[in-house]
């Protein structure tokens, strides 16, 4: 990760794996749509004190360093920006009870670790939909189940297997758990709220048994 002079404006795109192999084939990137987050703004520094007039409340704001683009999707856009409900003072915003699960080969079934969010500041319940950013390795009801034996055993992200990707839900809870593995597996989870578009990320470590 690094920094990029914000004394310009600046716009900073990486392709992900797809977008470069439509480019290698000499296809287009067909961009119909984009979002606007603001994960990097820190609205603490807002100063009302500022001696130079109102027009300088947001400097240290604007005096916050870029960062590049990130490669990972689950790393960014998590605080998206966007049309919220009207005359609503305070955005959703998602809870979970945990960002960091780890998860041991327990046997079929075993060891289930349950992902159930909840949205604040939204009337009403909702539901989610779960992104996997590499779902070897991982089980998840509702979604999917790998058979439970040695010889599918994942590999390590990275390989030349390459990321599997899975979206689960809308539903309103997860549950995950690991295949049997003998490498330590990773994978982001990216959690939204169907109706109110609050985000989160969970990440999930799968680990041998000892």
């Amino acid at each position: 990760m690094g920094f990029l002079d914000n004394s310009s404006i600046t716009i900073d795109a990486v392709l992900t794996k797809y977008g470069k192999e439509k480019l290698a084939n000499g296809q287009s990137l067909g961009i119909t749509q984009f979002g606007c987050g603001d994960d990097t703004i820190d609205y603490s520094l807002w100063n009302p004190g500022n001696t130079g007039g109102s027009d300088k409340y947001g400097q240290a704001i604007e005096d916050l360093p870029m960062l590049e683009s990130p490669v990972m999707g689950g790393q960014a856009m998590r605080y998206v920006l966007g049309t919220g409900q009207e005359n609503r003072l305070e955005n959703p915003i998602l809870l979970l009870d945990a960002t960091e699960i780890r998860l041991v080969y327990q046997g079929e079934y075993e060891g289930i670790q349950t992902i159930t969010p909840q949205t604040k500041n939204f009337n009403g319940k909702e539901k989610y939909t779960f992104t996997f950013s590499d779902t070897r390795g991982f089980n998840a009801n509702p979604g999917g189940h790998s058979i439970d034996k040695a010889q599918l055993e994942a590999p390590l992200p990275g390989s030349e297997r390459g990321e599997e990707r899975m979206i689960v839900g809308p539903t309103d809870k997860l549950e995950i758990w690991p295949i049997v593995t003998a490498k330590t597996l990773v994978t982001n989870i990216l959690v939204v709220g169907v109706d109110s578009k609050a985000k989160g990320v969970v990440r999930v470590t799968a680990i041998p048994k000892s």
